[in-house]
Order: C-alpha cells, then sequence, then structure tokens
C-alpha cells in the first residue's frame, strides 16, 4: 500500500485572556472530506508551536470524529486514525490562554 496523496490544512487559532468562556478555553474544528466512495487515510494533527500567555496555557488537538462505510465514529481519538472507505474526518483543537498554529494532515493510501 502507497500513499498516492494527501490533503493537509494549516490552522492558526487561540485564546488569550477571554471572559467570554469560563474557564478561558475555546475550541475550534476542521474537517477533510473524501467524497461518497471514500478514501483509505490516515489521519493526525500535529502542533507547529505555539505562545503562552499564562502559565496554565496550552493546546489540545484530536479527531473528534471520522465517517467510513461503518458509519460515524465518535472520538476523540489522538494521536489519530487509519480508516478504509473512510468519507470525512473532523479535527479539533482547544486553546487556553495561549496562540497556536497546528497542522492537521490525512494521508490516502492506493
Amino acid at each position: 500500500m502507497a500513499i498516492v496523496g494527501f490533503v493537509e490544512t494549516k490552522f492558526h487559532f487561540g485564546a488569550v485572556n477571554d471572559e467570554a468562556s469560563a474557564d478561558g478555553q475555546f475550541t475550534a474544528s476542521l474537517h477533510h472530506k473524501f467524497g461518497p466512495a471514500g478514501a483509505t487515510v490516515w489521519s493526525r494533527p500535529s502542533v507547529q508551536g505555539f505562545s503562552v500567555n499564562d502559565d496554565d496555557g496550552g493546546v489540545g488537538l484530536w479527531i473528534s470524529k471520522f465517517v467510513d462505510h461503518d458509519g460515524s465514529h465518535p472520538g476523540p481519538f489522538s494521536p489519530g486514525i487509519f480508516a478504509t472507505k473512510c468519507t470525512d474526518v473532523f479535527f479539533a483543537m482547544d486553546a487556553r490562554d495561549c496562540i497556536a498554529t497546528a497542522v492537521f494532515t490525512s494521508h490516502v493510501f492506493d
């Protein structure tokens, strides 16, 4: 089995001393879609860098859900997933008193 393609999305997100959330934490999500026939994929998020604004700052990454021929599989999945006939992968990122850059990668196999 060889890698024949990939989808990679860079994502920049953060929350710094924000009072709108009870714990200063915010979550964002991103979606990779592979079409109705699906694909064999290895998907994983990775942190590229972050800067904290407070000593409790941090970032978290995971796959929140993926969909394949067997249906929807809710996560969290960390560090990633390998799935056949996968149509959708949903990534999530939370930020607590930091600004972070992440890359969400899905390798496609033949």
